[in-house]
């Protein structure tokens, strides 16, 4: 199965189609279609389509050779080509007002490549009811596809970028890699076996590095971990220091990453995602010998969900951080440099299988429990591979809103109650951010009735809208229990559902902010906690509820907690009608 790749957002602009690199590689266009049909026609509404970035690496745009583009409405038998000079375009003629009906808009974009010749970058495709009340037809990351000549998942336009030739598979680039010890230690990591003799940071590296070299990976590899005098946003870099004090350098360095997961699919796609955005496209959730953590098919293998970091979401210490000051000066959250092995002393702690801020702070664990490490390896800057689906899926977000369990108290219930409250809900966050297909979300919710799961008519695939896909069917929500001795659990999500309808990353990192009502479990049964059906605001009544930011079986519940229906949290919004 291969899985799409989200490219960052471009500035929109009308009328035009603008072609250039800029600070990030990227390039944008956008196309205005206008003119005027027969008198005998029907009136109508010019179009505006708006088209976000293919990714180019940093060689940037002009590297890449004479960039194409074609405008393709087969119901109107139009296949135009869109003029492109001094980076401009334009379309060579006028197109007629379009009369009301739906049809297929098409972009296709080519390049002329000095060395590779004619090369197909990048295909988007959307269906539109033209009418009107239809200004403008906007494409999204999942309505594009990146033609892969030599299937060794990095795009033409990735290659091209680099200087490789599409069609050659032998000449495949290989971003960084990002994975999760396999085995597991208390906070004085001096006692690990892989420490070497060494202490603290030193002893986290020398840990990283054998569990690589015993999975026969090349490359320098250093653990995702901050002590007093060494942030971890430093050391990716290669660097010792505070990120405060530009890690002893004369700027900040910014250069970290992307990264990939050991089964290949991105991680993150800079530094800056990691610790500022949060644009984070998968948990971690692999070992160095490419294992799904909850994997425990060897001997020995112990079930670890979270692993050491002393870090917080901002790549920085716990005392740098901001975050529980009374609590650091008591309980130091380093395991005192990584030294100690006490319960009395806790450390910053990441979960293996989320994304968002708690990929590297979750939990405060105490330092004598047994957890992983996070190893990074360094000192790489290949783009991220392109791995995208032919398929564009239905769309799943989770809502930018919050409310408490009575939902019709919310803006936009609409005078509705219960779970119909909840799915009106949805569908008005959807229309107000512009998404195809808005009348057709519903709330992810269990009642009294019926389950979340069983209100779905739909059987998938549901991506985010930033394209990464969440889950082939509805037969990869729930935990499956593959064997017990030893243990293999399987399910769930492919990522976390913590991108909202506006496709924007969520940046809490307060646990009951980064909270969904669901009234569900790990096996996709209504918990008899759900509110009084989500008619309830009662601070003695309690809902059932997900961590947005969990993805594998793990995303349904946050284990054995329900939440006063007095709080304000999110819901998730699935669409539900056959692609």
């Amino acid at each position: 199965m291969r899985y799409p790749l989200p490219n960052r957002r471009g500035q929109r602009t009308s009328s035009v189609i603008k072609v250039f690199p800029c600070a990030f590689g990227l390039f944008f266009a956008t196309a205005s279609i206008s003119g005027c049909l027969p008198k005998q026609q029907p009136s109508a509404t010019p179009i505006t389509i708006t088209l976000p970035p293919p990714l180019i690496s940093p060689r940037g745009a002009s590297d890449i050779g004479t960039i194409h583009a074609q405008l393709i409405i087969p119901e109107l038998a139009i296949d135009e080509p869109l003029a492109i000079s001094n980076g401009i375009a334009t379309t060579q003629h006028p197109i007629a007002e379009f009369p009301q009906g739906r049809y297929t808009i098409q972009i296709v974009f080519e390049v002329d490549s000095p060395e590779f010749g004619r090369q197909t970058i990048a295909k988007g495709e959307r269906k539109e009811d033209f009418g009107s009340r239809l200004k403008k037809v906007v494409f999204e990351y999942v309505d594009y596809t990146y033609p892969d000549s030599d299937g060794d998942h990095y795009s033409n336009l990735i290659e091209l970028s680099l200087g490789n030739d599409p069609n050659d598979g032998n000449d495949t680039p290989r971003a960084a890699r990002v994975f999760v010890t396999s085995s597991g230690g208390t906070g004085d990591l001096s006692t690990w076996p892989d420490a070497a003799g060494n202490t603290g940071l030193a002893a986290a590296d020398a840990i990283c590095q054998a569990h690589a070299e015993r999975a026969n990976l090349s490359g320098d590899w250093v653990a995702w971990l901050s002590d007093d005098e060494n942030d971890a946003y430093c050391r990716v870099h290669q660097q010792g220091g505070k990120k405060s004090d530009a890690c002893g350098q004369k700027k900040t360095p910014t250069e970290a990453g992307p990264w990939i997961r050991m089964d290949g699919y991105p991680f993150a796609p800079s530094i800056a995602s990691l610790t500022n955005d949060f644009e984070i496209y998968t948990p971690v959730i692999f070992d160095e010998f490419s294992r799904h953590f909850s994997d425990l098919s060897d001997p020995g293998k112990k079930l670890f969900f979270g692993y050491w970091t002393g870090t917080s979401p901002y790549g920085v210490g716990p005392k740098e951080s901001g975050l529980h000051p009374e609590l650091i000066d008591e309980l130091g959250n380093n395991c005192d440099n990584w030294t100690s092995a006490s319960q009395e002393l806790t450390a910053f702690s990441g979960i293996i299988s989320a994304s968002g801020p708690n990929w590297t702070y979750s939990t405060e664990p105490t330092c004598n429990m047994a957890q992983s490490l996070l190893c990074f390896e360094v000192g790489k800057h290949v783009p991220l591979p392109q791995v995208r689906e032919d398929t564009q899926g239905l769309k799943a977000f989770v809502t930018s809103a919050s409310g408490t369990g009575n939902l019709a108290t919310w803006d936009g219930a609409n005078g509705k109650t219960g779970i119909a409250a909840g799915d009106e809900i949805c569908r008005s966050l959807a229309k107000n951010a512009r998404l195809e297909n808005a009348e057709h979300f519903k709330a992810f919710l269990g009642d009294d009735t019926t389950s979340a799961v069983e209100r779905l008519v739909a059987d998938g695939p549901w991506v985010r809208l930033d394209g990464v896909p969440l889950a082939q069917s509805k037969k990869d929500f729930p935990r499956k229990i593959i064997s017990a001795a030893p243990i293999h659990i399987d399910g769930g999500l492919f990522t976390s559902l913590s991108v909202d309808e506006h496709g924007k990353y969520s940046r809490k990192i307060a646990r009951p902010d980064q909270s969904a009502w669901t009234g569900t479990d790990w096996d996709t049964l209504t918990t008899p906690r759900h509110c009084s059906n989500w008619r309830s605001s009662d601070s003695n009544d309690l809902g059932g509820i997900s961590l947005t930011t969990w993805a594998s079986w793990t995303w349904l519940q946050d284990p054995g907690i329900a939440l006063s229906c007095n709080l304000k949290l999110a819901l998730y919004c699935f669409e539900d009608i056959q692609p």
